[in-house]
């Protein structure tokens, strides 16, 4: 599942995930297991796990598994969004006990040499968002390369427990960090705003919510969030969403909002709602007279899909918006449109009470559309023989209306409600079995089930990232079956 990077507002709100988290580890080399004496690192590993989809949710960790002496493994994650540069022993972003387990030297089947490592999370491991504890145990094989290092390796990583898609790549570290703080020292935020740039916005004195935004030469806003850091009472600022902004006929307008114009100052103040929760970011800016007068290339939205008839064309666009445009541009009516139960439902963009619905008949869609123009009456009939760009083949639905469609070009999408959080995947029917797909590579989606009953069907969506929540889509799935 890949879905488009969060904005800064899921940033702010969620960067406080410390590091309590469980991982899987794998692989290692083992030289025998000394009989006493001190116990030291035979062989380090770390990892850095990064992921698009949660970058807005406060995930960026660094990943540390010792092989030890004495045959044993051990590893730590600090989390680098927490901005904690305190000591393992008092630092927020810092869980020290993640694995545990034993390794020792093995051949793998093709009898090449390796280590073996069985990884078990330890007792104190966490699923940092549900706070439930994790119980894994996993045996893994890394290859010893000829100059006797071990080959690179990717961990598991259950930030998010049972979702396998989320791996950290690992590396030996052949100068093994000494302990945790040098661990947590090497791993450290590194703080990297912009140093030219024609205005920026700061967090207002009264705001709940701390970010800044920089207008840079061309058109970007690049938005940055900030965080507190622990033990003092400055605040360190992480790279968040890339906004557009212009400036024309006295109007600022910063992604979708509009700034308020005060002379030379100006102020920005938006309200984000996420998973019920209401943020509120307050901006001031003291001197936007560098910004100067701006004209933003407009981007032309390309139609999706197209209804033509009569000389007139009705043309579907991305955001459920539809326009009409008949007898030479004289009537361009907007519509807002809907599918419901397999047909097309335009709802009138100035009157809502003013709604037409489609008909199919042997293959084509038809809309009729009734007017007046210059106080005659008007009906264009229009015509299309493919709508399946827009038109589910089958819908299932949880009892509240959120719906997972399925799409002749094999695209399912989900709706969880939550718009960044509602994957869209890749489907095929063969033999009474629906096979789903992440949609850019061969992956199972993790947390997803489905099952068919005759020419119905249930798919149950528990995505580990919701904190135990699930969803159930139930529906007909006829016409997946018949394709």
């Amino acid at each position: 599942m890949k879905l488009k990077k969060l904005f800064v507002p899921l940033l702010t709100a969620c960067m406080a995930v410390t590091a309590s988290v469980g991982l899987a580890a794998c692989g290692g080399q083992n030289g025998g297991r000394p009989e006493g004496g001190e116990t030291t690192i035979t062989y380090q590993f770390t990892g850095n796990f990064t992921n698009e989809t949660l970058s807005g949710f406060g995930f960026d960790y660094y990943v540390l598994l010792n092989l030890n002496s004495d045959g044993k493994i051990t590893g730590s994650g600090y989390n680098c969004l927490s901005m904690d540069s305190r000591t393992a022993s008092e630092n927020t972003g810092f869980a020290e006990k993640w694995f545990r387990g034993t390794w020792e030297n093995a051949k793998n089947q093709e009898d090449q040499d390796c280590v073996k490592i069985k990884a078990i999370y330890d007792a104190d491991a966490k699923n940092s968002m549900t706070g439930a504890n994790l119980s894994n145990t996993s045996e893994y094989y890394v290859l010893k390369k000829p100059d006797g290092s071990l080959a690179d390796f990717r961990l598991q990583t259950p930030i998010f427990s049972g979702t396998t898609e989320y791996m950290t790549h690992m590396k030996q570290n052949k100068t093994p960090y000494k302990d945790a703080d040098a661990f947590i020292t090497a791993s450290l935020f590194v703080e990297s705003l912009p140093t030219d740039y024609k205005a920026v916005f700061e967090p207002a004195a009264d705001s709940p919510m701390k970010s800044k935004i920089y207008l840079l030469e061309g058109g970007n806003a690049e938005l940055y969030s900030g965080k507190k850091v622990p033990g003092s009472e400055t605040y360190k600022y992480a790279k968040g969403e890339t906004w557009k902004w212009s400036y024309a006929a006295g109007v600022l307008k910063i992604g979708e909002y509009t700034a308020t114009v005060n002379g030379t100052s100006a102020s920005l103040e938006y309200t984000v709602n996420l998973m019920g929760n209401a943020m509120t970011y307050k901006y001031t800016c003291a001197d936007i007279s560098g910004l100067g007068e701006t004209q933003q290339p407009v981007p032309v939205p390309e139609p999706i899909l197209t209804f033509t008839g009569n000389g007139a064309t009705l043309e579907f666009y991305d955001k459920n918006v539809a326009k009409l445009s008949a007898f030479g541009g004289m009537l361009k009516p907007e519509f807002v449109w809907s599918v419901k139960d397999g047909e097309i439902i335009l709802t009138d963009k100035e009157n809502s009470e003013k709604t037409y619905t489609s008909v199919t008949e042997s293959g084509v869609t038809k809309i009729i559309y009734n007017d007046s123009l210059g106080g005659n009456p008007v009906s264009i009939e229009l015509t299309c023989n493919d709508v399946s760009a827009i038109v589910p083949l089958a819908t299932l639905a949880t009892t509240d209306g959120k719906t997972a469609c399925f799409y002749k070009n094999g695209t399912l999408k989900i709706d969880t409600g939550i718009a960044q959080l509602s994957p869209e995947w890749r489907w095929t029917y063969l033999n009474g079995t629906i096979t789903l797909k992440e949609k850019e590579n061969d992956n199972t989606p993790g947390g997803a089930t489905i099952t068919i009953r005759g020419d119905n069907a249930t798919l149950t969506y528990a995505p580990s990232f919701m904190q135990g929540q699930s969803f159930t889509y139930s529906g007909s799935v006829a016409a997946l079956i018949t394709e």
